[in-house]
């Protein structure tokens, strides 16, 4: 525990890694340094939920946790200007992402990766356009369950030059890969997710590069193929063909498999990357991930919620 630290109200930095907490909440007596900067507690064993961090330590730069057992929402309805560094690796959270992290204009690091478990799917919904984080370098939202598409304006704000990579693996995000990544492309990870377009981007993010000869596999590698990374941007690893039927379906795929069958929530989305939803007239709801599927425009759902039109 951390009992008989309170005294220590001037306390700047505290490092908690690798302690054991035996499954307990983070303690309250944390939450009395105001002052404090960093708080590191790494594969310490501690659950529950985050808010107290975001409620109580207003002056918190670093806070890091991975490994643990935290779960529930993230960060709903509360924000830290000074925060540069957030890691809840491998956790428990669940919910949607809150859009009051478009408000932590300070970010350099944000990494809400491996949620999602056999029990749990994870963050799920749409994903944020991070588009007003000039500071951003590390983005790893990777194996989670987000869903819809690539917001256009996603990570618009950030420097080319200074920004190391964004990592949004094993996702369920679907439709295309806009256009304005072109200048970070190669540093966005995107295999197997739902995508089903690479054609906006393809040309305009390779023309001239040194990646040009491997066209759009430099990308992704197309429905049908698939290789370790998802990608081909070397002789030695080129996309190949997926033998098995159906296998591979997506762009991105590293494995060649047979396709699991679809929920219907699932063949709902892909009618929706696949058909143009994003250029729909009316699509009210569609992709929202806080809104049941029951609630999209044109969905009709029997009396105990399932899909029947």
């Amino acid at each position: 525990g951390v009992s008989g630290i309170q005294g220590g109200v001037t306390l700047n930095e505290i490092h908690l890694d690798f302690n054991d907490f035996a499954g307990s909440t983070i303690p309250n007596e944390l939450y009395s340094f105001n002052r404090l900067r960093i708080l590191t507690m790494d594969s310490s064993n501690v659950s529950g939920k985050i808010n107290g961090v975001f409620n109580f330590l207003k002056n918190l730069q670093v806070f890091s946790a991975n490994d643990n057992k935290l779960d529930g929402s993230l960060l709903q309805g509360g924000y830290l200007s000074t925060l540069s560094t957030l890691r809840l690796r491998n956790n428990s959270l669940t919910g949607t992402l809150p859009t009051s992290l478009n408000l932590f204009v300070s970010l350099s690091v944000l990494d809400l990766s491996r949620q999602k478990s056999d029990e749990s799917p994870g963050l799920e919904g749409p994903l944020l356009e991070f588009s007003q984080m000039p500071n951003l370098k590390r983005l790893d939202l990777s194996d989670n369950s987000l869903s819809g598409p690539i917001p256009g304006f996603f990570l618009a704000g950030v420097d080319p030059d200074m920004f190391e990579y964004a990592d949004l693996a094993e996702n369920s995000l679907v439709s295309s890969i806009p256009v304005g990544l072109k200048s970070i492309f190669s540093k966005v990870y995107l295999q197997n997710n739902k995508i089903t377009s690479v054609d906006q981007i393809c040309e305009s993010a390779l023309k001239g590069s040194n990646l040009e000869f491997f066209g759009c596999d430099a990308i992704l590698c197309s429905p049908g193929t698939y290789n370790y990374l998802g990608r081909s941007r070397s002789y030695d690893n080129p996309c190949e063909q997926c033998n098995i039927s159906g296998g591979a379906q997506f762009f991105g795929s590293t494995s060649c498999e047979a396709p699991k069958e679809l929920n219907p929530k699932d063949a709902i989305e892909l009618i929706y990357s696949s058909c143009g939803g994003p250029n729909w007239i009316s699509s009210t709801n569609w992709m929202s991930g806080n809104v049941p599927v029951c609630q999209w425009e044109g969905i009709q759902c029997s009396g105990d919620g399932s899909i029947v039109e």
